[in-house]
């Protein structure tokens, strides 16, 4: 798959936030939200402590994807409540579980701004 191309170099972009790894990342034209997922899985084991953000434009609509590791399930962070506010800046939603979820948009124009939002959730919670 094309998109684990990018896996080393994500994974060696990853932040350091309060002792955990995040990444952030929005995807060419053509991630769909099943590839984010499939990204986000190896991306998070790859970090094992961490939270993924991942986003895609396709056919016009928007994919978001948040993966949470359990320890920091354990510390508050929710992947449902993170990427149903950064839908919400790309005209659309969706929700999860507290370690995985995934929701969409209807305004590609927004990616960058609704990966800004879920970045900025986190970072505030934590103080990084």
């Amino acid at each position: 798959m094309v998109l684990f191309g990018c896996l080393e170099r994500l994974t060696g972009e990853a932040r350091t936030v309060n002792g955990f790894k995040l990444v952030t990342h929005a995807l060419a034209d053509g991630a769909d939200s099943d590839s984010l997922r499939t990204l986000a899985d190896e991306l998070l084991n790859r970090l094992v402590s961490g939270v993924v953000i991942l986003g895609g434009a396709s056919g016009g609509k928007v994919a978001l994807t948040v993966k949470v590791s359990k320890d920091l399930v354990g510390r508050g962070v929710h992947a449902g409540n993170i990427v149903k506010e950064a839908a919400k800046v790309a005209g659309g939603g969706g929700g999860g579980r507290p370690d995985f979820a995934q929701a969409g948009g209807k305004d590609p124009g927004k990616l960058a701004e609704a990966l800004s939002v879920a970045e900025r959730l986190v970072t505030e919670q934590f103080g990084g």
